[in-house]
């Protein structure tokens, strides 16, 4: 099926708005039926299922694999000249009269190479984050390079994310629910195994125990009796000894 009969194929609900190129990490775009099956597969330490009911129809899922497919192409980098042009008004903003040409162009080449990699959508967003105070309150001075990378990666990080959780969404295996015959001789195996857990315990509790020993007597007073002695009073089979050599 080509994208064009995708898109035919996709019903009014099912369909997704189109990506945002000013703020394509807002969430808020998503509708109900897609929140609710996101959800579902957010747990990232299993594989991903949903029950039959929030299975995705064909649509649904044409719909998701085109969403995707346009959040993937926002996260191409933004041209050099596009960096230029953010910094450069970024830098004309906190510029002074005392700044000369040359200082200017060599913070203009490390910002730019720097923000390499960036899409433009995200080096604006963490521009105005900076202006509006969200990465520091006290906005009077210009901002290194470091901290609009880290604020822009910030943003880029939240579109990956919902690619990746869309991607699962999709690949979620459809799981059929418990059925009450299957969880009644499940439960019927678990009761009996408890009750010959019990019955193990009862009779190891049962046995008799052997009394214990008293100081003094049983067999430390039979040893004492028969004794092992030696000398006089030793008793036993104890023999005299003979002359070293005698035949």
């Amino acid at each position: 099926m080509t994208s064009t009969q995708q898109m035919l194929a996709i019903s009014e609900a099912e369909r997704l708005p189109a990506v945002d190129v000013a703020r394509p990490w807002d969430p808020s775009w998503q509708p109900l039926w897609l929140v609710t099956r996101l959800n579902a597969v957010s747990t990232w330490d299993r594989r991903p299922e949903v029950p039959p009911e929030l299975a995705l129809t064909d649509g649904m899922r044409a719909s998701v694999s085109t969403r995707i497919a346009a959040m993937e192409r926002a996260l191409a980098p933004a041209s050099q000249r596009e960096r230029m042009a953010v910094v450069a008004e970024l830098l004309a903003f906190y510029s002074t009269s005392s700044a000369d040409e040359i200082s200017l162009k060599a913070k203009l080449s490390v910002w730019v190479e720097t923000l390499e990699g960036v899409p433009l959508w995200a080096l604006k967003e963490a521009v105005r984050r900076w202006h509006h105070g969200r990465l520091n309150p006290q906005t009077s001075f210009c901002p290194s390079p470091a901290v609009i990378l880290k604020a822009a990666e910030l943003v880029v990080g939240g579109l990956r994310g919902q690619i990746v959780t869309m991607g699962r969404l999709l690949a979620a295996t459809v799981v059929e629910p418990i059925s009450e015959d299957e969880k009644a001789r499940v439960g019927e195996k678990m009761r009996a195994w408890a009750d010959e857990m019990r019955r193990l315990a009862d009779s190891m509790n049962a046995r008799p125990k052997a009394p214990p020993l008293q100081p003094g007597g049983g067999d430390e007073q039979a040893i004492g009796d028969e004794g092992i002695g030696t000398g006089a009073g030793g008793g036993g089979d104890e023999r005299p000894s003979e002359p070293c050599g005698a035949e």
